[in-house]
């Protein structure tokens, strides 16, 4: 029986006895059998590791979130009622000063000392981290 040796440099093919053939063979089926398993370990272990990083992602989100919050009701708590709309107004809805002055029926410098005020009053606390 012909048996096929596969080296790094080439292939190499040797006459070997039918009993050996068997074995050798059956050598090679139990390779291939074990190099599909791990291939499925792995591919289950990329599935897992996945899962892991949106679970992660999710964690992470939501304790962003929290921390946004538990922010804006600091922030909420220091600012008068129309420092705290002009912050959202320009820095979370992202209106220019001027725009926002002009839907309020405000002029630009008095946003713009709002704004001032706020970020003086927040920089006091640092409390900065949002806008």
């Amino acid at each position: 029986m012909n048996y096929t040796y596969e080296f790094a440099t080439g292939r190499k093919e040797i006459e070997v006895d039918d009993k050996w053939g068997e074995i050798l063979r059956d050598l090679d089926r139990q390779e291939a059998n074990n190099f599909k398993q791990q291939i499925r370990r792995h591919e289950r272990l990329d599935e897992n590791d996945v899962q892991n990083v949106r679970m992660i992602d999710e964690t992470k989100n939501q304790a962003d979130e929290y921390e946004e919050k538990e922010a804006f009701s600091k922030i909420r708590a220091l600012l008068t009622d129309k420092q705290m709309d002009a912050v959202i107004g320009v820095y979370y809805m992202g209106y220019t000063e001027s725009e926002y002055a002009e839907m309020h029926g405000l002029v630009q410098s008095t946003v713009h000392e709002r704004l001032s005020t706020a970020r003086e009053k927040l920089s006091e606390k640092r409390i900065r981290k949002f806008f």
